[in-house]
């Protein structure tokens, strides 16, 4: 099912097999990204296996429980979206990249990206391929780069569309 809200295109996956249906997607511009939805499309596009912890929930009970009792589990469990561990295979929660340095400080180095203030508040950050930036220079003469509120959202919006483009399908529900 594909429609049009507020400038937003939405597409939604049915469920096949008695699967649950994918979650409802919206095609947003990564300069609007923040909170939840911003942090949810820096994992994806660093390249994290994201899901539905209802999702999860049914991939390693559905062996040894009956469909039941998954049902009856499910309706006690948020459906929250959350991180599968590559080596463990075990659901995390979805980092703050746009709210903690702990999480995205390590990105901001790994990914050269830079970060710098204006006088209006606003932080603008652009890593290298973009805007000339060649990620060695100490300092940027003229670049659009991704800007936000705050240093960390500015560097999250950069990561994403340095890496996905400047717009992305998120869960509507990080929307909200």
């Amino acid at each position: 099912m594909n429609q049009q809200q507020e400038g937003r295109s939405l597409t939604e996956v049915p469920g096949q097999g008695g699967k649950a249906a994918a979650p409802l997607m919206v095609l947003v511009k990564v300069e609007d990204l923040t909170k939840d939805a911003l942090d949810w499309a820096v994992a994806k596009a660093l390249g994290c296996e994201l899901v539905g912890m209802h999702e999860h929930f049914r991939r390693i009970a559905e062996s040894s429980w009956s469909k039941e009792k998954i049902e009856e589990r499910l309706v006690k469990m948020a459906d929250d979206q959350v991180i599968i561990h590559p080596c463990t295979g075990n659901a995390e929660p979805i980092p703050a990249y746009s709210r903690n340095d702990a999480a995205t400080g390590p990105l901001i180095d790994r990914e050269r990206i830079a970060t710098w203030g204006s006088k209006d508040g606003q932080w603008t950050a652009t890593a290298p391929g973009m805007d000339g930036y060649d990620g060695q220079q100490f300092y940027i003469d003229v670049c659009d780069g991704l800007q936000g509120p705050t240093r960390l959202i500015a560097a999250a919006r950069c990561i994403v569309a340095n890496k996905v483009g400047l717009e992305i399908e998120v869960p509507a529900s990080l929307l909200a």
